[in-house]
């Protein structure tokens, strides 16, 4: 249908500091960072009422992504959403009730961008689809939050940096991770050379499960699982591993320069086309080598990225991050119930509880860890990195900011999760093309 409106039915640490900090250096920093953090919640005040009109907000796609999205949006202050598309009745319907009967529901997106009180849209579509509608979107003067991937292939991430330039519109990609003060936080140090070079990062992201969502239909089973079939998606590496390959372009400022990588279809077999497993190695400049493993079969470790650097390592998980020192910069004696009292190390008085958050030190291979900390401010609470994304999304829209995750950064992610996609998929090394480098500086 094309009816105007319908309702409801229809990477590495050698740009560190010359001077490699001390152990003492390490945790004394993260003392003040962290007694810093909850000093700046204590004074945080509360959220001004906003003075100028809220942004209206129009949603792409209203299945599982793109209903989350206008959950969390009703939870932020300065946004409306005033409508709603999807060409699945039964997911757009409760989508647009759970906003109020002032949010319109279309089925065709072109009327939707037609409707003159959209002033944003956000694309949660099938992969394959975010290029023609981001390419709409911008043609019809809106601004514009799609997420992750950027686009599925090479061609259309750099055929959109060029349209955005152009459109002078805000344009933000959903990669919350730079959003997150925990994940910012983890960015600080690393770039500052609290772990020294950091020459292997390990990721993974590991479940057990199909994958599947369920269908009430068989002529449904592309529309609602297209995650599974080629057509649509680039499977496990564009759904879950470009967040994490984006966040580590972001942290060393690079991007990968080859990569290689396997996968298969090697337990549920099922009719999928995308792999179930894959494992892939990126290799960066200077030598950083970058894996990423996803799992279907087995969730041992869940979801995990590991900054692996000559003086130490960090541990990052969804919502928590430990720091785990080298032996040469520990304290010995590790018993299990944490350090004892050594009389050659300046430090050993040091308490079973750490000097950063007061949490109990953890143990890990051995290793004791240091929580990294972070305190949300009273208005954050609860929020997640999706929250953080979307309010940094309007606080562009209103102030005309270019966003973080913006779209050179979004091809640099799209083309290195793209690179890996063929890597798996065709075999052989996949290489960096010089001609990407003309996107220009992302920062």
């Amino acid at each position: 249908m094309s009816g105007r409106r319908e309702v409801a039915p229809g990477r590495p640490g050698s740009e560190v500091a010359a001077a490699r900090p001390t152990r003492r250096d390490v945790l004394a920093g993260a003392v003040a960072a962290g007694a810093g953090l909850w000093a700046g919640a204590r004074r945080a005040p509360a959220i001004p009422p906003r003075a100028e009109p809220p942004v209206r907000i129009g949603v792409l796609g209203t299945g599982s992504r793109g209903s989350g999205l206008m959950r969390v949006l009703q939870r932020l202050p300065g946004n409306r959403v005033v409508a709603g598309c999807d060409v699945l009745p039964f997911r757009l319907e409760p989508a647009v009730r759970s906003v109020g009967d002032d949010c319109r529901a279309y089925s065709d997106y072109r009327a939707m961008l037609d409707d003159d009180e959209v002033e944003a849209v956000i694309v949660a579509t099938p992969l394959s689809m975010h290029h023609a509608m981001v390419v709409d979107a911008l043609a019809a003067g809106k601004h514009v939050y799609c997420e992750k991937t950027m686009t599925y292939t090479i061609d259309d991430a750099v055929d959109l940096v060029s349209r955005v330039r152009r459109a002078g519109t805000v344009f933000q990609v959903g990669y919350q991770y730079r959003y997150h003060p925990l994940y910012a936080e983890v960015a600080r140090r690393i770039r500052s050379g609290e772990i020294g070079d950091v020459t292997n990062v390990y990721m993974q992201w590991n479940r057990n499960g199909d994958w599947r969502r369920e269908v009430p239909d068989p002529k449904y089973e592309r529309l609602i699982n297209w995650r599974m079939y080629t057509e649509y998606s680039g499977g496990l590496l564009a759904e879950l591993g470009s967040h994490q390959i984006d966040y580590v372009n972001w942290v060393f400022d690079q991007r990968p320069e080859k990569v290689v990588g396997f996968g298969g279809i090697d337990y549920w077999k099922d009719g999928r086309e995308t792999c179930d497993n894959v494992n892939v190695v990126l290799s960066y400049p200077g030598g950083m080598k970058v894996n990423f493993v996803s799992l279907t079969a087995n969730a041992h470790g869940g979801y995990r990225i590991e900054f692996r650097g000559s003086r130490g390592t960090i541990v990052l998980g969804v919502e928590s991050a430990t720091l785990y020192l080298e032996e040469d910069d520990q304290p010995t004696g590790l018993g299990l119930v944490g350090f004892v009292r050594r009389a050659d190390r300046e430090d050993s008085a040091w308490s079973e509880a750490d000097g950063v958050s007061g949490a109990t030190r953890t143990e890990w291979d051995g290793q004791v860890g240091y929580p990294i900390t972070h305190a949300p401010a009273p208005e954050h609470q609860g929020w997640d990195g999706t929250h953080h994304a979307l309010s940094a999304f309007l606080d562009s829209v209103r102030g005309g900011d270019e966003p973080s995750s913006n779209v050179v950064r979004g091809a640099w992610s799209a083309i290195s999760t793209r690179l890996a996609i063929d890597a798996v998929r065709q075999g052989g090394e996949r290489r960096w093309s010089a001609g990407y480098d003309a996107l220009g500086d992302a920062r």
